[in-house]
């Protein structure tokens, strides 16, 4: 046990430690890292076990894990947070720390912004009604098992909060964020607070620490991060409370579930291979692929291969059980201590998001409701949903920047039209965000 509790405590401070880096280069990653800590917490009970009981439900078959199991467990997710930190330091220097233009700031006069705004508010009014209209008498299994065209109108306008949060118009942004609070509570789906009042936090305390002129204070700052992770915790607890009938910190119990699925998975040789992947992959190019009238692949998703290994829930059910167990899990699950590998994917993956945000505010605007989703949902283990907004939600939200682009640039072409002056460089373009 205290070698176990020694790597458990290890993870502990290398997740640590890249939280604090993260914080202090101002970089998006500390969401991730703060998942990642925070779930590193909950290994500790784990790595203090001698032995793990548990049945599985639909079989009426108890299973152990004992200590040999728990010392894989624990060695493969500080070995796999290792390599992550290093690959994520890595890409960190290459891509030469550039930093977001505006100090995690959106002017309010910024080319384009009036248009978008609008659009995004389209988005959020229709999505809102209509997905209230179409809720009434749903549960958190209607929401599990089927989608909407207004839930994808409601997700993409999640770039309106934190626009609205990087130009300081936090009555505003906190308005915005009401209904996917109420659809959270309603559904009992906490993901609808990554859409938000996430990102709405984490422009505050950069906004906060980026302020030189008030010359915060870090006991200052580590009140307000407090205050807010204190809300987002309490909304969290209150939901799980509303769904599973107790009182916990919000999947606490998961890192167990890390243990029972690999002891599980090497007891039965089940591997799931690059199931994850290709469902992630395919995601991006969904809506695409339906144009094309190619159906997506076959598979079951992992956390649906987790729910039969873990409870023995036959493939044919009716009902729908996904249970995802963190990303170790899946990581192991996908080819065994080999998915080690998946460490350099992943952490390749989110240094792309970064460094493309951190490119214009807008873009970090546009961008950082989905970041959040992803980094969330991937940390869970739940690596085909970290893609689902990105399906059609994100594509409506660039689609609302180059339609107010294009209004934009109409705009000022007829304006000198009139007075025949020639055209003003436009900075908002498509093209200048991507240079």
């Amino acid at each position: 046990m205290g070698v176990d509790l020694g790597l458990a405590i290890a993870n502990i401070v290398l997740c640590v430690w890249r939280l604090i880096a993260a914080f202090r280069a101002r970089r998006l990653m500390a969401v991730l890292w703060f998942l990642l800590t925070y779930f590193a917490i909950f290994f500790v009970p784990v790595a203090m076990e001698t032995q793990v009981n548990w049945i599985r439900g639909f079989l009426d078959e108890r299973v152990s894990a004992g200590r040999p199991e728990i010392h894989n467990v624990m060695l493969f997710v500080c070995v796999f947070n290792a390599v992550f930190a290093i690959a994520d330091a890595l890409l960190w220097r290459l891509s030469n720390r550039s930093t977001v233009g505006g100090h995690w700031r959106l002017e309010r006069n910024a080319p384009a912004l009036g248009p978008l705004l609008w659009i995004l508010l389209a988005y959020w009014v229709a999505g809102s009604l209509w997905y209230f209209w179409s809720t009434l008498g749903m549960t958190y299994r209607d929401y599990v098992e089927g989608a909407s065209w207004s839930v994808v109108f409601l997700w993409a306008s999640g770039p309106l909060v934190s626009m609205l949060a990087l130009q300081r118009r936090w009555v505003l942004a906190l308005a915005v964020c009401i209904p996917f609070v109420y659809f959270a509570i309603h559904l009992q789906v906490r993901s609808f607070a990554l859409l938000s009042l996430v990102p709405l936090a984490v422009v505050g305390f950069y906004q906060v620490l980026d302020d030189s002129s008030t010359r915060i204070r870090f006991g200052k700052l580590f009140r307000y991060a407090s205050f807010a992770g204190a809300l987002l915790v309490a909304l969290s607890i209150f939901v799980s409370q509303y769904k599973n009938g107790e009182v916990a910190f919000p999947d606490s119990k998961m890192p167990y579930g890390v243990l029972q699925t690999t002891t599980l998975a090497d007891r039965y040789d089940e591997r799931t291979g690059f199931t994850s992947l290709t469902l992630y992959g395919w995601n991006y190019i969904n809506p695409f692929m339906k144009l094309l009238h190619i159906d997506k692949p076959d598979i079951p998703d992992v956390p649906v291969v987790i729910a039969r290994i873990l409870e023995g829930v036959p493939e044919d059910w009716p009902v729908y059980f996904h249970y995802p167990a963190l990303l170790w899990t899946d990581a192991y699950l996908s080819f065994g201590w080999a998915g080690i590998a998946l460490a350099l994917v992943w952490a390749t993956v989110l240094a792309l998001w970064e460094t493309a945000m951190r490119r214009n505010p807008l873009l970090l605007a546009l961008l950082l409701p989905y970041f959040v989703w992803h980094c969330y949902m991937l940390v869970r283990g739940a690596i085909a949903i970290a893609s689902v907004p990105i399906a059609y939600a994100l594509y409506f939200s660039f689609f609302a920047f180059f339609l107010a682009s294009g209004m934009e640039l109409w705009r000022r072409r007829a304006a000198n039209t009139r007075t025949g002056d020639a055209p003003a460089p436009f900075v908002a373009a498509p093209m200048n965000l991507l240079r």
